[in-house]
């Protein structure tokens, strides 16, 4: 009873509360456990209707879920009894069982998880009551700008990795490029000195040539 009885208070706070504690209550005035003052307010009952918890817990999420991203979900449920035990159980309907066992959980969702559902129980052991609350997510693709650290499950490939495959490929078209430049470059000097030869062949007199032309010129002479 923390009300002070010297100044008429005579509050009672129930702690715990249970479902049998229902019930009609009177109160009872005792000077002391040897005193003879004593007496009954029988005129003022006062009941008692102990319910099931209808208070349900409350689910804290990102304003966005991205897959292969980390995100946290923080369940709490309000209590006016200072010290009282919460149990917090999560489960999820991809899973069976009982998935975590703590007010706050991180996970990493990836596309196929979009709108599964996730409930967070809560206990309470005083009672022996509990009250549970459950919700869907939804998972949203990753913009394409977004690259991710890490190869996770959802398939997401490191940074890391996709500059070192971006790297290869550009070395590999350049090294193609400079082999098809030295490739045509080298059959145009062999084209080229071919039709040299050619046109040194066609111009240039041959032995039998020389010979015609000699004869004719001594002929000349000899007239």
């Amino acid at each position: 009873m923390p009300g002070n009885l010297n100044e008429g208070d005579c509050t009672l706070t129930m702690t715990d509360a249970r479902r049998e504690d229902s019930g009609q209550y009177i109160f009872r005035f005792e000077e002391s456990p040897t005193s003879r003052i004593k007496y009954n307010y029988e005129n003022s009952l006062i009941s008692v209707n102990i319910t099931d918890l209808t208070r349900m817990p409350e689910i804290s999420i990102p304003e966005k879920i991205i897959s292969g991203q980390e995100v946290t979900l923080t369940c709490s449920f309000p209590v006016d009894c200072p010290g009282t035990i919460l149990i917090f159980q999560w489960s999820r309907s991809d899973q069976d069982g009982i998935w975590k066992n703590s007010s706050t959980v991180t996970f990493t969702l990836c596309q196929n998880n979009h709108n599964i559902s996730v409930t967070c129980k809560v206990i309470l052991p005083a009672v022996m009551a509990s009250t549970k609350r459950t919700i869907n997510l939804d998972v949203y693709s990753p913009p394409t700008t977004i690259i991710t650290r890490e190869i996770n499950d959802c398939g997401n490939v490191d940074s890391k990795i996709i500059a070192g495959i971006v790297a290869g490929n550009v070395i590999i078209l350049i090294l193609i490029s400079l082999g098809i430049f030295c490739f045509v470059k080298r059959y145009m000097e062999k084209k080229l000195l071919g039709n040299g030869r050619n046109k040194r062949e066609e111009t240039e007199p041959t032995y039998q040539d020389l010979k015609g032309q000699n004869d004719i010129y001594s002929i000349i002479n000899t007239q």
